[in-house]
């Protein structure tokens, strides 16, 4: 084992159960052997800076506190300077850290810190921006504005959806789309010998098997297999959306396969346009990634170091303790 170098904790004044401040002032007491420097930038774009700015000769990782959005701001400084990220999971739903197998557990976290047993995985890129789990262009676009939205106006809300996961994106879910009277998307979808004009209210970009810890959006996809992987909902009418979406959840609960009602296959690269002319929001890792008509998602291999937890089947292989 090299020269043991220390850890950044990373988050802002409202991360986790209480402040920042006492979430690291835990984490201090529970990690033994380790030396640390609190980081709490006040900014999505000071985020950035400060983990693009970190040195991968001091820092063995970056613990990142917060939720999917945080990660994403923080991945996109860590892939400049090759820190890995260590994402502990203080956020809603918490995607990736899920993905990985991290639980809120100092614990765990002094184990897997302990053993460096960190990993690369894929990201995707949306015109350009990148994210690590589940984008989407549609109904998932304006929930992620909704929620947001919500989130920064009401400390209740957040409170609420820390709590009540999968529960808060149902009924939001629901809530948005029969608010929701602009939905339909008429798309042009290029990807290889794909090349198709669909009409849909739901488009779905995945690194990673599941979205809000239970909804089974991509049973193939894998973050380290240098592939994306393509859902598609081929409707527009707003039960026939609640219909397919309650499909995708009983997939993940019952095992089911995914029927006629979608359209999905893996690439490396796929083109979206909008034939109206139209702008597509895209949203991913809880965060609305591009605006723009036209968008190029495309896999970018082994970009991001990043721990594993201790869970079978977190991210890219079977794992146990």
């Amino acid at each position: 084992m090299g020269k043991l170098r220390k850890l950044a904790f990373i988050g802002n004044s409202k991360a986790g159960k209480g402040s920042g401040d006492q979430l690291f002032r835990m984490a201090r007491r529970s990690l033994w052997g380790w030396e640390s420097e609190i980081f709490q930038p006040e900014s999505a774009q000071e985020l950035f800076e400060v983990c693009r700015d970190l040195d991968p000769d001091q820092y063995e990782a970056a613990v990142v506190a917060g939720g999917d959005g945080t990660a994403n701001w923080a991945i996109r400084g860590l892939m400049q300077s090759g820190v890995p990220l260590f994402p502990f999971p203080s956020g809603t739903a918490n995607d990736l850290a899920r993905q990985m197998g991290v639980m809120p557990d100092w614990a765990q976290a002094q184990t897997i810190l302990d053993r460096r047993e960190f990993t690369q995985i894929d990201l995707i890129e949306a015109n350009g921006v990148p994210f690590a789990t589940v984008a989407g262009i549609g109904i998932g676009a304006t929930l992620t504005s909704h929620f947001n939205e919500w989130r920064i106006k009401s400390q209740l809300f957040t409170t609420v959806s820390q709590r009540l996961r999968s529960q808060v994106y149902t009924a939001l879910t629901l809530k948005t789309i029969f608010a929701d009277s602009n939905s339909e998307k008429y798309i042009r979808i290029q990807a290889g010998s794909f090349d198709e004009k669909i009409k849909t209210s739901a488009v779905f970009i995945c690194n990673q098997s599941t979205l809000g810890g239970d909804m089974k959006v991509a049973p193939h996809a894998k973050n380290s297999d240098q592939k994306l992987e393509l859902l598609v909902i081929p409707r527009t009418s707003k039960f026939g959306l609640i219909h397919a979406l309650k499909k995708l959840k009983e997939s993940k609960e019952k095992g089911n396969s995914f029927s006629k009602d979608f359209i999905l296959f893996s690439t490396e690269k796929v083109m979206i346009q909008d034939l109206r002319g139209k702008t597509l929001s895209v949203f991913g890792d809880g965060e609305i990634l591009s605006n723009s008509n036209r968008v190029e998602f495309k896999i970018m291999p082994a970009a991001l170091n990043i721990y594993r937890g201790t869970r079978r089947n977190a991210g890219t292989q079977e794992i146990s303790e």
